[in-house]
Formats: structure tokens, sequence, C-alpha cells
């Protein structure tokens, strides 16, 4: 399993989209990406938040 500091920016966007956009669980996309689900959660987390935080500040 790869742990969440050492995935690319594009896994990162990979694993976040693909999550997001299938009908797939948590499960499915960690065995389809090598991840944990740990760090595809802390990931998924991680993105959303930025762009949370990124709309905030421009719609503040």
């Amino acid at each position: 399993m790869v742990k969440e500091t050492s995935l690319t920016v594009e896994k990162r966007l990979l694993a976040t989209l693909w999550l997001l956009s299938n009908q797939e669980s948590y499960g499915d996309v960690v065995d389809r990406l090598g991840l944990s689900k740990e760090t595809l959660h802390l990931t998924v987390m991680a993105i959303i938040n930025r762009n949370a935080v990124m709309i905030r500040s421009k719609y503040s």
C-alpha cells in the first residue's frame, strides 16, 4: 500500500475524482488504485478541504 505522503499530485487528484465520479465503494477504489483506506480517506478529505478554502476565500 502507498502512504499518503508519497503520492503525487496527479495520483491524489485521480483518486479523489475517481471516488467522487463513480459508484464504487472505498474498498473498490483502494483495490483499483493500490492505496489503503486511510490514505484514500485522507487524500480525498485534503483535496476537498483545500478546494473549500479556496472557494470560501474567493466569495467571502
